[in-house]
């Protein structure tokens, strides 16, 4: 093999090579995406994620979103018990109590994250033949450490969203989720 032939098959499969076959390819490959969400207690989650949903539907995604509070109701054991449901004026309060508990009794910051990867992970096996990929809406961090792992773990497919909204949208929010009305 001659010289030439050699470095002109090292540019064929250079990285920049590949990048630009894949944003003229009408079929590109394309992977899972992670979108974690931070907001503050009251943040009015279900527009904020349907609007991401109808985008990445035009983008020929599938959304799962996972409740990462809601995760602590699938452990088998929990202290905690009962948890309340979203009607409850203790929502709030005893989800968070149960999650600063998990993570101090695991010792592990990351705790709710790590649930949070075994929960795509369970996702992703049940739909292992489907081509089509999701698109993870993960609602709401609390803990910078759940970051960190999933970033450690998805890397560039991880993102991660902050939402900001006023105190008085936030109140809003959250007496309208107590009113039976």
């Amino acid at each position: 093999m001659n010289k030439k032939s050699g470095i002109e098959a090292s540019v064929a499969d250079s990285p920049s090579r590949q990048a630009l076959r894949q944003l003229v390819d009408p079929q590109p490959e394309r992977h899972d995406l992670v979108i974690g969400f931070v907001g503050a207690i009251g943040t009015a989650w279900d527009p904020i994620l349907r609007g991401f949903e109808k985008s990445l539907r035009r983008f020929d995604y599938d959304t799962k979103t996972v409740h990462v509070a809601g995760l602590l109701d699938d452990l088998e054991y929990r202290p905690w018990d009962p948890l309340p449901g979203r009607d409850s004026r203790e929502y709030y309060e005893k989800r968070m109590n149960a999650g600063d508990n998990f993570r101090r009794m695991t010792g592990v910051g990351a705790s709710m994250g790590a649930l949070t990867i075994r929960e795509i992970a369970k996702h992703r096996a049940e739909r292992a033949n489907e081509g089509q990929p999701v698109a993870y809406l993960l609602r709401s961090f609390k803990h910078p450490d759940e970051v960190k792992l999933l970033r450690r773990v998805y890397g560039e497919a991880f993102s991660l969203v902050g939402v900001a909204s006023t105190a008085e949208e936030r109140r809003k929010t959250l007496s309208d989720s107590y009113s039976p009305f």
